[in-house]
């Protein structure tokens, strides 16, 4: 028996606004601080609030997708700081209706991002009956697309 097993991540770089707001929340937090510090002793709480809060926010942004494909079922999870997993998204090879490189229109689908949000990644749409998935393959899962006759650009 021929088992076809094969997995990938695809590590999430946060966008221009996702900085943007890493660098207010920092900026909040060293001004509250100053401020607590040196005008009134109440701010202290309110930057250490802040301090803790951006700490765990920033944290949660370092995440990854994990992609695992088995003999025509693919899992895809969520990893967050390298430690919690959480399946997101299954889908078996029978469900899937097209798979075409490029974002794709979703129409009246649901759509599931599971990129890196890098501008010069290699996206791939994989449209199942209600949703339209994002994803970044790699070279041995477009192998499987052709193979399976789901994609043609070879």
């Amino acid at each position: 028996m021929n088992d076809v097993a094969f997995e990938w991540s695809i590590p999430y770089v946060p966008g221009r606004k996702q900085k943007c707001f890493k660098v207010l929340l920092i900026v909040e937090t060293i001004v509250f601080l100053f401020n607590g510090l040196f005008l009134i002793r109440a701010l202290l709480v309110v930057s250490a609030a802040l301090a803790v809060i951006s700490f765990l926010l920033i944290q949660s942004w370092k995440i990854e997708y994990e992609f695992e494909y088995v003999n025509g079922s693919m899992t895809i999870s969520k990893i967050i700081r390298k430690e919690n997993r959480r399946e997101l998204y299954q889908v078996s090879v029978s469900e899937v209706e097209s798979f075409v490189k490029g974002r794709q229109p979703a129409g009246s689908r649901r759509v599931r991002d599971y990129t890196s949000n890098r501008p010069d990644a290699s996206v791939f749409t994989l449209n199942t009956k209600n949703d339209a998935i994002y994803l970044e393959p790699n070279e041995a899962f477009l192998n499987e697309m052709h193979y399976r006759r789901l994609w043609n650009e070879k």
